[in-house]
């Protein structure tokens, strides 16, 4: 039996003045790794309208350089209870994916 998985989707544009390109690094910023995987997090708590704990990154590969004012869309597919996968891309490039795990709060 095939099991169907939720999807959810959301478009960001990452501004240059987004605190993860403090230092990181000055005369050629890149939007992190850790910035990133945040962005899953913040779109699974928009998702479940709850906190939301990243508890575990499986799997992970950071596969573009991704800078300041570039527009991204972001994948989350919910697998079983606690269990995502997500691909953060743009126009022809991926520039993450990978697995996380995480808890629900109250």
């Amino acid at each position: 039996m095939k099991m169907e998985y939720k999807v959810i989707e959301k478009d960001y544009t990452i501004p240059n003045s987004h605190r993860a390109f403090d230092g990181h690094f000055p005369h050629s910023p890149i939007f992190p790794a850790v910035a990133q995987i945040d962005l899953v997090t913040v779109l699974l708590r928009e998702h479940f309208t709850k906190p939301v704990k990243s508890r575990a990154v499986r799997r992970a590969k950071f596969r573009a350089i991704l800078g300041p004012e570039t527009a991204v869309h972001l994948v989350i597919t919910l697998k079983e209870e606690g269990e995502a996968r997500w691909t953060l891309s743009g126009p022809g490039t991926v520039y993450s994916m990978g697995d996380i795990s995480y808890s629900l709060g109250t």
